[in-house]
């Protein structure tokens, strides 16, 4: 409602989010019992230490879950003590999902606002939903991870019920945590989609509830701004409204100037214009083309830029911002429907939507959990083959067989899994899960490199039998190298064509060992041909694809009027955004900066952009450039060596920043020069290529 609560929006969507997120877990069934949800939540809120008294567990423990159960990539999870103690919490905390799961059944969710309040209303449910949404995702992760697959889904109808409470309040940000809570929960569907488990009669319940929340604005944001507009009135009419505008001025120096001489009457009337644009707004919230949409905020905007009504401009929200997310979640649950709708009816299976890169992710976790001891002497053994003594090679054998289930059979499956999508689906995730992953993916296929030339290095064998069984035994794990390798390549993203250069090429050094120890008999051979052949032989990596692929990306997260700005999102879009807002600094400061990002060309800017922290400035002068350009055509030698130094020279000679800038924006630009190392792909695929085609003569090889 005011440009002080727009400021505060993202950490008020992931409070309230919590509080609507809390009641998805325990039980799911449509909103059909009596009573106030918020009752509910309130009860949870106290039995979970949140509301002021003693809860059912410590501080300590509540950051236990929150930071590490609720993470699906803490590398603890496997261990056995850590699986305890979070059951054990879990149990302890059966009130707390009960009455969560009660509240998201009830029928209503009334908080009891005060809104004769006006622009100081209260929202004191909040502080405690934050942290009572941490502890609902961890015990929905861990639902997930036990094959409660049942509950899972409960908690995941839940969470949508849930949502639908959220934005019941008729105030902007209510909307606004509906559509953050509904991400959540799409994100959630998302991932017991992705497992492959999930049976037609579950995905019907699933549809059934995503289509109870109605596909013309499901979370309400015309009325809300409907009921922003009467809030507006309501405060007009107090008695103490000319403290309240000191209030809203602060230290706005020149709005204070504006407003000292406005007669009362004035005052008034623009007040009531207000409610006229209210309504304008709310009916672009309404209507269905995006883009007619878009074009009824932007001049409703441009106008109250443009106009002399000095309070109008104090009051009125960002719209657009809000529009964004609104069109957010209508594009997410359209997509999540037809994804159900076809699981439901049986037009796909399950297996068939199943998400490889959740089996990499689980082969990658069993790996980083080995111990430190136990790494070094993999990679001992896999750097120095047969070189490495008798006693290394026999650890890493019983090593990789201790791990053959979780590592080795994981990344089979993974492998023969035709999807592999790494990059988020829902729009509040964490768009660089490759980035976390496919470290811990190369530690798992590393594991399987080190068993096939421990193998290979043994004394030489005297029978045929042993000579087949030894052959099937390292050619098996060789083919895997290289069948993980193309398959993650073939997510195109420039990211992922560089960890696949790197799966290759430790593929290939291991199958040459192979072959000269003459550990691969004829049909062990036409094995690892056939995986060799995987890779394309003119782009193995992708990396045209992948190109293209990026500068989609960039295109939709640079250009796209969305409220993200930078690159980041999800999980970690505030550390993005401070990050961001740190480099820039100030209004002035972003302007100067502008002028300076305006002197550079398109290939300096992509070496700034293809970054994590790419800022909202970096992306707005790339696309003033000209055309966004397409990183293919930036790959020849030249082009690299020219963008990199000019953006070398550029940092050191300080031009890219104003004075007073912070060192948070020198780190944050010098970190562009270890990404313009992405631009190095195309030496890795002329590596690959003659890497690949050596190998193949090899094997072909009489």
């Amino acid at each position: 409602m005011l440009p002080r609560r727009v400021e505060l929006i993202g950490a008020w969507m992931v409070a309230l989010l919590a509080s609507a997120v809390a009641s998805a877990q325990q039980q799911s069934a449509p909103p059909t019992s009596g009573g106030n949800a918020a009752d509910h939540y309130r009860a949870a809120f106290d039995s979970a230490g949140l509301g002021g008294a003693n809860g059912l567990i410590t501080e300590d423990e509540r950051n236990f879950l929150i930071d590490e159960v609720a993470d699906p990539q803490c590398p603890s999870r496997l261990d056995t003590d850590w699986q305890r103690r979070a059951d054990e919490l879990m149990g302890r905390l059966g009130p707390v999902w009960g009455e969560l799961g009660s509240g998201a059944r009830a029928p209503q969710c009334d908080w009891g606002l005060d809104r004769s309040q006006g622009f100081a209303m209260l929202l004191p449910h909040l502080a405690p939903g934050r942290q009572v949404s941490g502890l609902l995702l961890a015990r929905a992760q861990r639902m997930m991870e036990t094959g409660e697959r049942d509950a899972a889904v409960e908690s995941l109808q839940n969470l949508f019920h849930i949502a639908d409470h959220a934005s019941a309040d008729h105030i902007l940000i209510s909307s606004l945590v509906g559509g953050a809570v509904c991400l959540r929960a799409i994100a959630g569907t998302q991932n017991f989609i992705d497992l492959g488990v999930a049976t037609q009669e579950q995905a019907a319940a699933l549809l059934q509830t995503v289509d109870s929340l109605g596909a013309s604005d499901p979370f309400d944001f015309a009325d809300a701004l409907r009921g922003e507009s009467d809030s507006v009135a309501a405060e007009v009419s107090k008695p103490d409204f000319p403290k309240t505008l000191a209030e809203l001025v602060g230290d706005d120096q020149a709005a204070a100037k504006r407003l000292e001489g406005m007669p009362p009457d004035e005052v008034q009337a623009q007040f009531g214009r207000c409610g006229e644009v209210y309504e304008r707004m709310a009916l672009a919230m309404e209507e269905p083309d995006p883009a007619k949409a878009r074009a009824a905020v932007g001049i409703i905007e441009a106008e109250i830029e443009s106009s002399d009504d000095s309070l109008m401009k104090l009051v009125m929200p960002a719209v657009s911002k809000a529009l964004e997310g609104k069109l957010s979640v209508d594009a997410e649950l359209k997509e999540l429907r037809a994804t159900l709708a076809a699981l439901a009816s049986g037009a796909s299976t399950a297996a068939s939507m199943a998400n490889a890169a959740v089996l990499y992710q689980q082969a990658g976790q069993a790996a980083a959990s080995i111990g430190e001891d136990r790494q070094n002497t993999l990679e001992l053994v896999r750097m120095l083959a047969a070189m490495a003594p008798e006693e290394e090679l026999a650890q890493a054998r019983q090593v990789a067989q201790r791990y053959e289930r979780s590592v080795l059979n994981t990344l089979e499956q993974a492998a023969t899994t035709p999807r592999v999508r790494f990059d988020p689906v829902v729009a509040g995730q964490t768009p660089n899960l490759g980035l976390l992953v496919l470290p811990q993916v190369r530690a798992a296929v590393r594991l399987v490199l080190a068993e096939a030339i421990a193998e290979a290095a043994k004394a030489p064998t005297v029978t045929d039998e042993e000579l087949r069984q030894r052959s099937v035994f390292v050619a098996r794990r060789l083919a895997l190298a290289l069948r993980v390798a193309a398959h993650i390549a073939s997510d195109r993203s420039l990211n992922r064509s560089m960890w696949s250069a790197s799966l290759v090429q430790e593929a290939v050094a291991a199958c040459e060992v192979a072959l000269e120890r003459h550990a691969l008999d004829s049909k062990g051979k036409a094995d690892v041909l056939g995986a060799l052949r995987t890779n394309p032989a003119t782009d193995p990596l992708g990396i045209q694809e992948s190109a293209e692929a990026d500068r989609a990306a960039l295109a939709l997260r640079g250009l796209a009027r969305d409220s993200r700005g930078a690159l980041g999102v999800g999980k970690d879009s505030a550390t993005s955004r401070q990050r961001a807002q740190a480099a820039v600094g100030s209004i002035a400061v972003a302007r100067a900066r502008m002028e300076k990002l305006r002197g550079l060309d398109s290939e300096q800017l992509l070496v700034l952009a293809l970054m994590n922290d790419a800022t909202p400035e970096t992306m707005k002068a790339l696309a003033e450039a000209g055309q966004l350009a397409n990183p293919a055509d930036l790959l020849t030698p030249e082009a690299i060596a020219a963008a990199r130094a000019s953006v070398g020279e550029a940092i050191a000679k300080d031009t890219l920043f104003a004075d007073g800038e912070s060192d948070v924006a020198r780190s944050t630009v010098a970190s562009a020069l270890a990404g313009a190392r992405l631009f190095e792909f195309a030496a890795a695929q002329a590596s690959v290529r003659e890497q690949i085609e050596r190998l193949r003569k090899q094997l072909e090889a009489k």
